[in-house]
């Protein structure tokens, strides 16, 4: 067969494209011809975040509906300029499918490189556990679960250290060529003409190998970062039968059954997930299983929510370490980034997308001292704080943590200062 010839019936290995070459056309050329302005908000030009619907019909950013609230006085829509004095901006009335549309959009634009990243990666400088904090974590708790306070409390010493929990998820695409029944002319017209297109780009003598040929299509995911399957028809049944003819490997056609079948390609879209606990300083003992548990209680309870950024093509470890000083934790994410890179070629699968998000723990433990014969005590504390909640907080001192636990070996029951009366 000759050179360009579609002749693999299976999986077929994605062309071997270096990493800062990946363009715009080569993700998806349609997403060339978008329009920014068609997915902006007219107030600030961006592609619209948690947008919501104006008594009039008109969409805006949330955010952007409630600064113009706070001056009801000229609180008039911007398009129509209907008077909105009496429509409240708020979280509730944000459209959900139009929110997910338009962050389907973003995703796409910012991995074919034609938009900036939607955000940028925070990472907190957590501070030491402060002694009164600690104090009032520890009579939260005494409260929380009955037990009777400590008398005389004094706390000694306070160890801190920060983990990090890092998720890189990649939306890859996996192609294969199977033989499928009927003739070419019994299936769809859109799927006539893709096999016309297809067997054009295959019979096409600059095509460098059969692989190119079948990745020449442009066969587009419903959405980004959901798993789906694209098929389509992409030879008839003159090229079906000249493959099987000249031999199609395993799954090929009978010499019988070749005018009544053609090849289909299926894409299949899924998630390559990545997830690792990144631990900071090591004076401080960690217990991965409570962290693990305490992981497992923020899903189940939805109390924190993971806070993508989506990266644009090219030089992945500069985009992902953008902002991060902590070099243990920039050599831990790159480390991430290439077993995720071996897992899409080890697999055949080209890499659309990448996002990635990260929370931060902080772990202390907190030595004390109670009663009058000074009793030594100690409990641990795990925080975890949201990098992306407050964007402009990176020190992360001022900030609250979303959520707190503190764990300790035995808790003193001494009847004259500790037990319930």
């Amino acid at each position: 067969m000759s050179e360009g010839k579609i002749s693999l019936i299976g999986v077929v290995p994605p062309p071997d494209e270096k990493e800062n070459k990946l363009g715009p056309a080569k993700i998806d050329p349609s997403l060339a011809r978008m329009q920014t302005v068609d997915y902006s908000c007219p107030i600030c030009f961006e592609i619209m975040v948690n947008p919501i619907k104006t008594p009039c019909g008109h969409v805006f950013c949330l955010s952007c509906m409630k600064k113009m609230s706070k001056r009801p006085k000229y609180f008039k829509c911007p398009t129509c300029t209907k008077d909105l004095k009496s429509f409240k901006p708020m979280r509730n009335k944000v459209d959900k499918d139009l929110s997910k549309h338009y962050a389907d959009i973003n995703i796409r634009r910012v991995a074919a490189g034609l938009e900036t990243p939607d955000c940028t990666l925070s990472v907190y400088d957590l501070p030491n556990l402060s002694s009164m904090e600690a104090l009032r974590i520890l009579a939260r708790h005494q409260l929380e679960n009955g037990l009777r306070p400590l008398r005389n409390i004094v706390v000694r010493k306070v160890k801190s250290t920060m983990i990090s929990r890092f998720k890189l998820q990649a939306f890859v695409e996996k192609r294969t060529t199977f033989w499928k029944k009927g003739s070419i002319s019994s299936v769809k017209k859109s799927d006539q003409k893709a096999a016309t297109t297809a067997a054009a780009a295959a019979a096409n003598s600059s095509s460098s190998s059969s692989a190119d040929a079948v990745w020449s299509l442009s066969l587009s995911p419903p959405s980004f970062f959901k798993e789906s399957s694209v098929e389509v028809s992409i030879i008839g049944t003159e090229q079906a039968a000249l493959l099987q003819k000249e031999g199609g490997g395993e799954g090929e056609a009978s010499e019988n059954d070749g005018k009544n079948q053609h090849i289909g390609l299926r894409a299949d879209f899924t998630i390559n997930e990545t997830t690792r606990l990144i631990f900071g300083d090591t004076n401080v003992d960690i217990p991965e299983e409570k962290v693990k548990e305490f992981e497992a209680g923020l899903k189940e309870s939805n109390t924190i929510s993971w806070n993508w950024h989506v990266l644009p093509p090219g030089d992945y470890r500069k985009d992902a370490t953008k902002g991060i000083l902590d070099k243990s934790l920039e050599s831990a994410i790159h480390a991430i980034f290439d077993d995720n890179i071996s897992l899409a070629k080890r697999d055949n699968q080209r890499i659309l997308a990448r996002r990635q998000a990260i929370r931060f723990y902080r772990v202390s433990d907190v030595s004390c001292e109670y009663g009058r014969r000074r009793e030594p005590f100690m409990f641990t504390v795990l925080q975890i704080y949201s990098p992306n909640d407050d964007p402009g907080n990176k020190g992360g001192g001022s900030s609250s943590a979303a959520k707190t636990v503190m764990w300790y070996q035995d808790y003193p029951v001494e009847a004259a200062c500790c037990s319930i009366s």
